[in-house]
C-alpha cells in the first residue's frame, strides 16, 4: 500500500518513488530519468518557493531552507509535506504546467492513493487551497542545518 511505503519512506529517493507509483496507478502516466536538487531558495515575508521544475529539463529543485524549517517545527509532517511538492513538481515534468490543474491533479491523487484522513491528503488540500499547508513562519531565522545533498541525483529509472 503506498501509504505504507511513504510511512517508511527514509529518503527523498524514496519518497519520489512513492510520487511516481501515486501518478502510475492513477493517472497513469510517468517519466523517468528525473533528477531530485536542492537550492537554498529562501522563505521571506512575500512567501516562498517550495520546489520548482524547469520546463523541458530532466530536474526538481527543492527548497532547502523550507525543508529545514519543515523539518524543525513539524517533524512528523516532513515526508508528507516532501512527498507533496515532490507530486506537484513530477506532475510539472509530465506537461501539466498549468499551477491550479497542478494543485487539483495533486490534491487527486492523494485522495486517491491515501485516502481521505492521510496527512499528505490535508497537505495536498491545504496547496489546492493557496495554502502553505504547515505553519511556516514568514520571517527569515537562523536555522541549523539538515544534512541534505546539493544533489539527489538520477531518479534510478531508465531514460
Amino acid at each position: 500500500m503506498l501509504s505504507e511505503a511513504l510511512e517508511s519512506a527514509q529518503s527523498i529517493p524514496e519518497l519520489f518513488a512513492v510520487v511516481k507509483a501515486a501518478v502510475a496507478s492513477t493517472a497513469q502516466r510517468q517519466r523517468n530519468g528525473l533528477r531530485v536538487g536542492f537550492s537554498e531558495l529562501g522563505i521571506g515575508p512575500w512567501g516562498f518557493v517550495g520546489a520548482y521544475h524547469p520546463l523541458g529539463s530532466d530536474l526538481i529543485v527543492m527548497n532547502k531552507t523550507l525543508l529545514r524549517r519543515v523539518a524543525e517545527q513539524e517533524p512528523s509532517l516532513f515526508r508528507h509535506y516532501a512527498f507533496n511538492l515532490l507530486l506537484h513538481e513530477y506532475l510539472h515534468a509530465l506537461g501539466v504546467v498549468d499551477e491550479a490543474a497542478a494543485r487539483v491533479l495533486a490534491s487527486n491523487i492523494a485522495l486517491a492513493t491515501l485516502g481521505e484522513e492521510h496527512p499528505a491528503t490535508a497537505i495536498a488540500d491545504g496547496f489546492l487551497h493557496g495554502g502553505a499547508a504547515v505553519n511556516i513562519p514568514s520571517h527569515i531565522e537562523q536555522i541549523m542545518p539538515l544534512d541534505l545533498p546539493q544533489r539527489i541525483g538520477w531518479d534510478g529509472g531508465s531514460a
